[in-house]
């Protein structure tokens, strides 16, 4: 039965929007119209001549806000995985409100399309395989995504058991064409000493590997 203290509009037309043909434009009998996905829109089973209360009509728009918001956020994790402080700031610059990008971030999490161990991981594994980094500069790199200082930490030490810092520090050395043994002049030790710790390496780390192949 109708409260007829409540405001109706009757749906007049329904359209497929031309330049999205998986959207609806539903309009009433007074001119006004919204737009929704057809996942709203058969959800919600909306028929022309339908007759729609305005706390209905709020309702098919606060669901169609919330299916943008879920669309956009899985948008942006399908170009590479992301951190959830990371994702969390680009919904919020698109204007979403604070409340559903929570619940979001939340619902993602428990479905594991968000997983910041994982994201870190694979971020950092990126940033040591591709640039060959050191610690110093991995944290440098992860700052951003506001990831707890213990997840961090672990996977510094994950990442630099896999890629082990002298390694890297050889590799370097190698690239730049310096060999075991070698008297540098100073001018010439100075700017290895700093590119290595450009990269990111400690001088702890820089001077133990520059002893072990007697570089001086």
């Amino acid at each position: 039965m109708k409260n007829e203290c409540t405001e109706y509009r009757t749906v007049r037309e329904i359209k497929t929007q031309a330049r999205n043909p998986n959207r609806k434009t539903v309009i009433f009998d007074d001119g006004s119209f919204i737009g929704i996905s057809e996942k709203i829109f058969f959800s919600n089973s909306v028929h022309v001549g339908d007759e729609l209360s305005i706390d209905k009509i709020e309702e098919l728009t606060y669901s169609e806000q919330k299916q943008k918001l879920r669309n956009y956020a899985l948008k942006l994790l399908s170009y590479r995985m992301r951190s959830r402080a990371e994702l969390k700031q680009r919904l919020l610059q698109k204007d979403f409100p604070d409340v559903d990008v929570e619940q979001l971030l939340s619902d993602f999490e428990r479905k594991n399309y968000l997983n910041d161990a994982e994201f870190a991981f694979a971020f950092s594994r990126d940033k040591v395989k591709n640039k060959g980094i050191g610690p110093l500069a991995l944290k440098s790199e992860l700052f951003p995504f506001k990831l707890n200082a213990e997840m961090v930490e672990n996977t510094v030490a994950k990442i630099y058991s896999e890629y082990p810092i002298d390694s890297l520090l050889e590799s370097h050395i190698k690239k730049r064409k310096i060999k075991k043994n070698t008297h540098l002049l100073g001018s010439e030790k100075n700017r290895l000493l700093q590119f290595l710790y450009r990269k990111g390496f400690s001088w702890d780390d820089i001077s133990r590997l520059m002893q072990k192949h007697n570089i001086s």
